[in-house]
């Protein structure tokens, strides 16, 4: 080997070792949990330092002899999950794999191991690595698994239950706002006492938890950001559920009148529109009032539109400080929706929207009104003078202006 080879080489060991004492430093300087991260990552990356080094020297000396040097880049790997289920009966079972991140303390990918008991997973780059798997849902920790090159995850499923999660608006009835429910079990360790999110439908959430008797922390975050936590126990035996009811808080509400409005048997649901026809949002009852929940006062603008249904009756109002007075819903349109052989659509849905609202924003639904027998519909409303609203036909891909003093007449397409 040449002077000049020889001294390449010295440079790229040198420089090696330079990285990886750098790399040991940093390791020991870092709390227990991630140094046990930050080895395993510096483990997976010993041929980048190399190559790397090996580059730095070859542009210096512009002479390395290429066929000394050998440079074996690492090969895709990949990792097996397999799940033994005991004795439960769970068809497809949630599984996280668990990497160290920059941001958040862990990045997770989600994996389901389904009937046939196990689950392959590919990683896009060649340094990628989990740092554990564990089961998506809350348990006491005893499945975490921290997977090893060549080999395969295996977790056993413990005995399960069930948590079951209602959320109550400020008014006792069910939460239609978009929300997030987030479990945990605070006293399992790390990663397994990491936050568990799944989103609430129709005021309600059931996920699984071990049925360990362990204590659950609960949490609900809605798209207003109103924030409810409480502390529950989980169930003590296999197919057992717990109930956490949580209600909304009420104390960032902003609050408005309606006046005129009837009292009748079955209670009303209010709901605003702002005066560009953006917000749009469910406004419970609260003390003789309504309260309305966002990031700003947008839906409370002077001219916002306020709907209230009880059973087949609407009415409408327009805020005006903070106030509508409120009057029944009038006729804007009547006709029938025909289709290309000239025959009647039964049950096809008209859009009743605001108007006006700029191109590309979600436009929110004031009513729905599917046409009857022969065709025939009529549409109410809010009086067009004061809110403007147009009627959306998706059939004939029509957008008609309101209100129609006369009889109308809609061909579909096909």
């Amino acid at each position: 080997m040449s002077a000049r080879g020889a001294r390449a080489v010295a440079v790229v060991v040198a420089g090696g070792l330079a990285v990886l004492w750098w790399r040991a430093a940093d390791v020991a300087t870092k709390p227990p949990a991630q140094r046990a991260e930050a080895s395993r990552a510096s483990a997976s990356r010993p041929l980048e330092v190399a190559a790397g080094s090996q580059a730095a020297a070859e542009r210096q000396t512009g002479e390395l002899d290429r066929s000394d040097a050998v440079v074996d880049l690492p090969t895709m790997r990949s990792l097996t999950v397999h799940v033994d289920r005991g004795g439960a009966s769970m068809p497809e079972v949630p599984v996280e794999l668990l990497f160290a991140g920059s941001g958040e303390p862990l990045v997770r990918q989600a994996l389901r191991v389904g009937r046939s008991g196990s689950a392959e997973w590919k990683q896009g780059d060649a340094h990628t690595w989990p740092v554990a798997v564990d089961f998506g849902f809350p348990t006491v920790g005893g499945a975490v698994h921290e997977p090893v090159e060549g080999s395969r995850a295996s977790l056993r499923l413990p005995a399960l239950g069930a948590l079951s999660v209602q959320v109550l608006e400020v008014d006792g009835r069910p939460s239609d706002e978009r929300a997030t429910v987030e479990v945990r079990a605070p006293s399992a360790k790390w990663p397994a006492d990491r936050w568990h999110r799944r989103p609430l439908d129709g005021g309600r959430c059931e996920l699984p938890v071990e049925a360990s008797g362990q204590q659950l922390e609960v949490r609900v975050v809605t798209d207003s950001q109103r924030v409810v936590a409480a502390a529950i126990r989980a169930p003590e035996a296999a197919g057992e559920q717990a109930h956490c009811l949580l209600r909304l808080p009420a104390d960032t509400g902003m609050r408005f009148a309606l006046r005129g409005l009837p009292d009748r048997d079955e209670p009303w649901t209010v709901e605003l529109f702002s005066a560009d026809g953006r917000v749009a949002a469910r406004a419970p009852a609260h003390s003789g009032g309504y309260l309305a929940f966002g990031p700003d006062a947008a839906a409370l603008d002077d001219g916002g539109l306020v709907l209230a249904r009880s059973g087949g009756e609407r009415w409408w109002g327009v805020l005006a400080g903070r106030a509508a007075i409120m009057a029944p819903s009038v006729e804007l349109a009547r006709g029938r929706l025909l289709g290309a052989d000239g025959q009647g659509i039964v049950g096809a849905p008209l859009q009743l929207e605001p108007a006006g609202v700029a191109a590309g924003r979600a436009v929110p639904k004031l009513e729905t009104v599917r046409t009857g027998p022969g065709g025939a519909f009529v549409v109410r409303g809010p009086d067009a003078g004061r809110f403007p609203v147009v009627l959306r036909v998706a059939a004939t891909g029509e957008v008609v202006a309101l209100p129609q003093t006369g009889s109308l007449s809609l061909r579909a397409r096909r």
